[in-house]
């Protein structure tokens, strides 16, 4: 097994960085302005299924918000993908 390591001063810059840079959330509309990604795709990123990345984008009744998990996941996709 191996021994838990005891984060470093660069370790917690690095964090400070990524914080700063990172959105707290990014709607999905606002990743496909940046992005050309389909929602198959879209659904990969963010471990979901084709139908509910579907579901985000439609109207009435089936829409469904993205959670703010997703919303963040998003955020952190283009974070490191914008780099």
């Amino acid at each position: 097994m191996i021994a838990a390591k005891t984060p470093t001063r660069r370790h917690w810059k690095l964090f400070e960085i990524y914080k700063a840079k990172v959105a707290i959330k990014m709607e999905p509309e606002e990743f496909l302005k940046h992005w050309a990604v389909n929602y198959e795709e879209l659904a990969e990123l963010c471990g979901r299924s084709k139908s509910t990345v579907a579901h985000w984008f439609s109207q009435g009744e089936h829409r469904r918000e993205p959670s703010e998990a997703d919303k963040r996941r998003l955020a952190e996709i283009h974070a490191i993908w914008h780099r």
